[in-house]
């Protein structure tokens, strides 16, 4: 009885199949990002790069402040994406696209800002882009990896007739997608408080 508990409550990443996949999917979208970041033509880049100066000069200046209801929704929207496929078969494929799909933006971001600004938005993307998903990785990752498994366990009962036992959908299950929703929030608002001072800084750097 307590070894089903402690298995219970036991940590997605610690079971490597889901996990490795998923990563998987998140780096190759990343690599798709960044090479169509890289290709953009000269005129977008131009483009870009002005936009970028006129909303960093104007963010040091203390006249610009992201919306904290935008970046939750930026944030949660591939959570939810995941917690609610994570209960549908559709979820064997849907939670590696939507992997694929947040590593192609990152990436994309990324890309587009060394792409219009050159090596000096390298450090800028990363305070922009990078420093904030060392944060919310994590959870997205933990949230991504138990919904993948759940999602596999309803395509395992569908092909075996229903002979695979028990649903993993137990109170450690919601509660471990509870956790994580709170620790996204969490990320947005630390994300939120500190967005000045980060655009600050990389408007020095890019500038």
């Amino acid at each position: 009885m307590n070894r089903h508990n402690n298995s219970g409550w036991q940590l997605p990443l610690c079971r490597p199949g889901p996990l490795a996949l998923l990563g998987c999917a998140f780096l190759l979208g990343g690599a798709l990002g960044a090479a169509m970041g890289g290709l953009l033509s000269q005129e977008s880049a131009a483009a870009l790069g002005e936009f970028l100066q006129d909303y960093l000069t104007l963010a040091r200046d203390g006249q610009i402040r992201p919306e904290l209801g935008s970046m939750l929704w930026e944030q949660l929207r591939f959570f939810l994406g995941t917690a609610v496929l994570g209960v549908t078969v559709l979820g064997v494929a849907g939670i590696p696209v939507l992997f694929a799909l947040r590593g192609a933006l990152l990436a994309f971001s990324t890309a587009g800002i060394c792409r219009a600004c050159g090596l000096p938005g390298l450090p800028g993307a990363f305070l922009l882009f990078g420093l904030p998903a060392l944060l919310w990785a994590p959870a997205l990752f933990v949230a991504g990896t138990q919904s993948m498994e759940g999602a596999l366990f309803l395509l395992r009962r569908l092909m075996d007739g229903g002979r695979s036992g028990p649903p993993p959908y137990s109170v450690p299950y919601w509660g471990r997608l509870g956790l994580c929703a709170a620790a996204l929030c969490l990320c947005v608002v630390l994300e939120y408080l500190a967005s000045p001072a980060l655009l600050a800084l990389a408007a020095q750097l890019m500038l």
